[in-house]
């Protein structure tokens, strides 16, 4: 088990003591049935799930309307894609991207749950982080330019 199936699947539900659901198998017609039929209020998934909520002319915001907390993880959720999928859910729910909690301890980044200005972003750093971007021979990058991302805070050093 990683520490974003720790963080999400485990610890985030005895917090809010929400029941969660695991289907046997992974189907996305399935999922989408199960949201509705069991009103499921937060949906944890990677980008391709909300790529096919967004593209899927047959899932409407009505499917939706129980999710309160879309979370999406395990990979870049692209703007367009998050752009398409938030259309789709209740006024006023957006998903929010994570980062860093497969590889980077506990995570390092969220997206305000209140906010779709950054659809594409990975939001802000958590508290007691930092970050910065370093090339091949360590000369720290400015934006938009690609390099190594370093990482430092109270869960990672």
């Amino acid at each position: 088990m990683n520490i974003a199936a720790l963080m999400f699947f485990i610890l985030l539900p005895l917090h809010i003591r929400a029941t969660v659901y695991f289907p046997r198998a992974i189907n996305f017609e399935n999922v989408i049935s199960l949201v509705r039929s069991l009103r499921i209020s937060i949906l944890i998934g990677a980008p391709p799930t909300y790529q096919k909520i967004g593209e899927s002319d047959w899932i409407t915001a009505e499917d939706l309307a129980t999710i309160r907390l879309p979370l999406c993880g395990a990979g870049h959720l692209a703007p367009l894609t998050q752009k398409r999928a938030n259309m789709k859910m209740t006024p006023g729910v957006c998903i929010i991207s994570t980062y860093g909690a497969t590889d980077a301890s506990c995570g390092i980044a969220q997206q305000s749950h209140d906010d779709q200005s950054y659809d594409g972003s990975v939001g802000t750093l958590f508290p007691n982080m930092s970050a910065k971007t370093l090339s091949l021979d360590g000369n720290e990058l400015g934006p938009n330019e690609p390099g190594f991302l370093y990482l430092k805070g109270t869960c990672r050093t």
